[in-house]
């Protein structure tokens, strides 16, 4: 799927989106003019690319069977040892609903490079899927330690503390911090928790 600035507003490309995803072979990607806040929900909570790099697209296109084998057994050759590789992987699975592989993936990734922030970022969000809060809040507050200015966590971490721990004062203040660094929809936290 590429979002593109007409796409984001197709009821057609959205329903296709989401049958993608259903069928567990959603590659979510925009191009460098679509905004992640302007990706329409709940596609806006994936981990979408700017189009552009050919290997990682094949990379993400190989776990989904979706590539010539020869390309494929190509892209799968990149992983053994780069941290980023796993990273990508994991968050395609990730995107298509795959929690435990994708989980594997981001530890692996974590193994690899521990000072990785997205592994950290990746493997907490897998890990609310699983309802795994606690150790979500842990990813997202180690990745916060490697990258004290990393927005996403702080806004992923806001959400944990707010939809499923009930924890409103750590949320409000994650949701602020994380606009504070350019993730908009720390706005919407800020807003809903009374807080703007």
């Amino acid at each position: 799927m590429i979002w593109t600035p007409n796409s984001v507003n197709s009821d057609w490309v959205i329903s296709e989106a989401d049958r993608a995803r259903a069928a567990r072979k959603l590659v979510p990607l925009r191009l460098p003019a679509v905004a992640p806040h302007d990706i329409p929900p709940p596609f806006d909570r994936l981990h979408t690319e700017i189009i552009g790099d050919v290997e990682r697209l094949t990379r993400s296109l190989a776990v989904l069977g979706a590539v010539p084998s020869s390309r494929a057994r190509r892209a799968e050759s990149l992983l053994p040892n780069d941290a980023r590789q796993y990273v990508d992987r994991g968050f395609t699975l990730l995107n298509n609903q795959d929690n435990d592989q994708a989980i594997a993936d981001f530890t692996k990734a974590i193994e690899l490079d521990p000072k990785y922030a997205h592994a950290y970022l990746g493997r907490g969000n897998a890990n609310i899927l699983k309802a795994e809060h606690d150790r979500a809040i842990a990813d997202y507050t180690k990745a916060i330690e490697l990258d004290p200015k990393f927005a996403d966590a702080y806004y992923y971490r806001g959400l944990t503390y707010e939809r499923l721990l009930g924890n409103k004062s750590s949320a409000l203040a994650d949701f602020r911090r994380a606009f504070s660094l350019g993730q908009n929809k720390g706005k919407d936290g800020i807003e809903r928790l009374g807080g703007g």
